[in-house]
This record gives structure tokens, C-alpha cells and sequence, in this order.
């Protein structure tokens, strides 16, 4: 191999490295979002705006790759490397719903809790340990009946069932 032609390959292998490792992080962003968003039960995509998600690769005025990202999926789907997922189970009863979250380390007060008809949101974010997490429920839900428990680092929600009821049921004639 030629000496100038050894010269170029050290600084175009380093230079594709860094873009084959940005691609493989933007890859498993990606995969993150899709899997995020089939977890969304179809009820709830069906009055939604499309998902949109891309990035764009330019090279700065100092020779270094400048990947920008647009779209409109909010950043919560993309964690950081200091917020922590906790672990979460989610039990369904017959009347309620039973949400169990381990999040070790923090004061009952850190815990900000938002909850809707079809998902609930835990976050915490204070000095020394972050936490995030949002879950889609099983099933529709009454947010005004929920009620929250924290104690030796286990949060327990409890959240009623919203039951349909036969008043919300019409007759069909079949023709």
C-alpha cells in the first residue's frame, strides 16, 4: 500500500467510526420510540397527529459531524444516563388497578405522580437520584379515585377500573 494512501485511511476510518457509532445510537433511539409507541393501545392513536422523527447529518466548520434531531415525539421516550428507570408491575383486579414501583433513595415528598385515563407518570428528580417512568394502562381508569402509598423505597398506586355501563351500550337493529 502506498504511504499517502495509508495516511487517508487512518483518518477516514476514524472519521466513518465516529459516524457508524452516531448511526448505531441513533438506531437504538429509534427502536426505543417504535417500542414505545406500539405500547400505546390503538384506542388512543386514533384522534393523534402522525409521529414524526428524523435527524440530520452535517459536517461544522471544525470538521466534526453535527447530528441535530426534529420531530414531534417528546424527549421523555430517550433516557439519560443519570435517570433511572424504576421497576414497575402492574396488577389488574377485578375492580382496581394495582401499580408497584420500586424507587429505593428518595423522600415521599421527591415523588410527583400525574396520572390519566389510559396512563400514569412517576418522576423524580431530586439531587441525588432521578427516576422516570410512564406506563400505559390495561384499561381505562378514573384518575380522580386514585391513591398513592410510599413506604421502604415501594411505591403503591391504587386506581379504579372505570366500568362501562350498560347505559353506555346502544341496540343495533340488524337490517
Amino acid at each position: 500500500m502506498f504511504p499517502w494512501r495509508r495516511r487517508r485511511d487512518w483518518f477516514f476510518d476514524d472519521f466513518f467510526k465516529e459516524f457508524e457509532e452516531e448511526f448505531r445510537e441513533i438506531e437504538k433511539d429509534i427502536m426505543r420510540i417504535i417500542e414505545e409507541t406500539m405500547k400505546i393501545p390503538t384506542t388512543d392513536l386514533t384522534n393523534t397527529k402522525p409521529y414524526i422523527y428524523g435527524f440530520s447529518i452535517r459536517v461544522g466548520p471544525d470538521g466534526e459531524p453535527r447530528i441535530e434531531r426534529f420531530g414531534n415525539i417528546p424527549n421523555v421516550g430517550l433516557s439519560s444516563s443519570d435517570e433511572r428507570e424504576p421497576l414497575v408491575d402492574v396488577i389488574e383486579g377485578k375492580d382496581e388497578i394495582t401499580i408497584v414501583a420500586e424507587i429505593p433513595g428518595v423522600e415521599k415528598d421527591d415523588i410527583k405522580l400525574s396520572i390519566g385515563r389510559r396512563s400514569i407518570e412517576i418522576r423524580v428528580d431530586n439531587e441525588n437520584r432521578k427516576y422516570y417512568k410512564r406506563l400505559n394502562l390495561p384499561c381505562e381508569v378514573i384518575p380522580e379515585k386514585a391513591r398513592a402509598n410510599y413506604k421502604n423505597g415501594v411505591l403503591e398506586i391504587k386506581v379504579k377500573r372505570l366500568e362501562s355501563s350498560d347505559s353506555d351500550s346502544i341496540n343495533i337493529k340488524i337490517e
